[in-house]
């Protein structure tokens, strides 16, 4: 049996940043952009010649925004080049990534890493700012679940996104005004892992790593019309009636579609103004657990009406699989002779005290599964036509971020 260790090359790995976030601002409103990103020259270590070549497009739905509503958009990424390669999906803002992730600094075989998306938000003859312009790719609203996805040469997949925007402010009469009007929007679409240039040197796979810039597009940003009079409000605590600190507080509409974000100030209490009347839904999430922990609340809010919402987040007792932090983690599955197995039925069992969980999957023609499993040790059982049954177990490293292994079945050629 081989035993599979899924966090090669950390010995010269870069260290994770650690970013102590601005506590108790609620991040901006949304709004609509359309770009397209180039990708430059790929990072892998050793690689010579050109990585793949992506493009990232963001459809919109509108580029005409009045606060405090958000727009979606859908990011469509394509592989212009001649070589499959693997993404991280789905896209965050750094301060998310920051927020979410924990890694112990003192545990070298801990990983970080994925996608991050910075928003460029610029106005032409800018005066002088009290506060700039700038924009945030919100969070999940329940606990992330990243994975990795591969793209053949010439294939494309996309996914949802939505980006709050805040004006600039400037100083006048003591007081900071918002600038409303027209902006020039841009981003920075970003991916690197602090184990990606050796999983992709030993699993024989472009991991797509770098930094590109996009275009810019117009956009308007409106101040709320003065029907958005309402407010929710509340606070968060713990079953004893504790204030809880740096929670994420989520405002989604009827429909669950999220609007604004904002984390818990020192007394716990978070504020959303400027809403129209409707039925909203208030979530509560620890950012950095590593288990899901989110509460909900609905309230009804009338014209010119404060909704108070009080949420409580409760200690969990007993837990299953799909509660808990996952990483993507990449299987490459080959024969004694290293040659890659498609085809392969691979199914992955993680047990530890109370939590259960079994996760399968099948290797693509570069005989690759990509699976999100929990870190810890792994019981992974290969199956394949005209091959034995082979059993491995390997280790997922703590921390976020991707890992990856290699593992060997004997078979016959088919």
């Amino acid at each position: 049996m081989w035993d599979g260790h899924l966090s090669p090359g950390h010995s010269g790995a870069e260290r994770p940043c650690h970013v102590k976030p601005d506590m108790g601002r609620s991040l901006p409103p949304w709004i609509a952009l359309a770009v397209v990103l180039a990708v430059p020259a790929g990072l892998r270590a050793g690689k010579t010649a050109p990585a793949p070549v992506l493009t990232v497009a963001l459809a919109v739905e509108q580029q005409t925004i009045a606060q405090p509503f958000p727009v979606r958009v859908v990011l469509r990424f394509h592989n212009a080049g001649s070589q499959p390669l693997w993404l991280y999906r789905h896209v965050r803002d750094p301060m998310d990534r920051a927020r979410t992730a924990e890694v112990d600094e003192n545990n070298s075989n801990a990983t970080n890493g994925g996608s991050r998306l910075i928003v460029h938000l610029e106005r032409a003859q800018a005066p002088e700012w009290s506060e700039p312009p700038h924009g945030i790719v919100m969070a999940s609203v329940d606990m992330p679940h990243p994975r990795m996805v591969a793209l053949a040469s010439g294939a494309a997949t996309t996914e949802g996104a939505v980006i709050a925007l805040e004006p600039g402010y400037v100083a006048s009469g003591g007081n900071a005004q918002p600038v409303w009007g027209k902006y020039e929007l841009s981003v920075s679409y970003q991916a690197s892992y602090s184990n990606g240039n050796a999983l992709s040197r030993d699993l024989g796979i472009d991991i797509w790593q770098g930094e590109a810039l996009s275009n810019t597009v117009e956009v308007d940003l409106e101040a709320a019309p003065p029907s958005a009079s309402g407010i929710v409000a509340g606070k968060v605590t713990n079953s004893t009636g504790h204030p809880l600190v740096y929670m994420l507080v989520s405002l989604s509409d009827h429909e669950s579609h999220v609007l604004s974000q904002i984390i818990t100030d020192l007394n716990g209490e978070f504020s959303f103004p400027h809403l129209p009347p409707g039925t909203y839904w208030v979530t509560a999430r620890r950012v950095a657990a590593t288990y899901e922990t989110a509460a909900y609340e609905h309230t009804d809010l009338g014209t010119g009406a404060t909704a108070n919402v009080h949420l409580v987040l409760l200690d969990q007792e007993l837990y299953q699989g799909k509660q808990f932090w996952h990483k993507p983690v990449l299987l490459r599955v080959t024969s004694s002779a290293g040659q890659p197995l498609a085809g392969v039925e691979v199914e992955a069992l993680k047990t530890s005290g109370d939590v259960a969980e079994t996760v399968k999957g099948e290797t693509d023609e570069t005989g690759t599964a990509a699976l999100e499993l929990m870190p810890g040790r792994i019981y992974i059982s290969l199956k394949r036509r005209k091959c034995p049954e082979t059993d491995n177990h390997v280790d997922v490293a703590e921390g976020d971020g991707i890992d990856g292994a290699i593992l060997q079945m004997d078979c016959k050629a088919r």
